[in-house]
């Protein structure tokens, strides 16, 4: 997610309508440019790729049941 500042990648942990912010990092991002982005979960360690490379890995302390994921933009659109 780049947010309302610009640049942040961001993964966040919702449960039972409670956000927690498990790691930020500064990112740069062409806005007219397609990217890839994947999310992988191994029992409780989160890893987000951008087009191929790793850009940001955190811990879940609490990890919920594998099988939901959602993705969300500020101020952007993808297909």
């Amino acid at each position: 997610v780049q947010d309302a500042q610009g640049g942040s990648l961001i993964l966040v942990r919702v449960f039972n309508g409670q956000a927690q912010v498990l790691q930020r990092v500064q990112l740069n991002l062409p806005d007219d440019t397609w990217h890839r982005f994947r999310l992988e979960h191994d029992r409780g360690a989160l890893f987000g790729f951008i087009d191929g490379t790793l850009r940001v890995q955190a811990t879940d302390p609490n990890p919920i049941p594998a099988g939901q994921a959602g993705v969300w933009s500020y101020d952007a659109g993808f297909d």
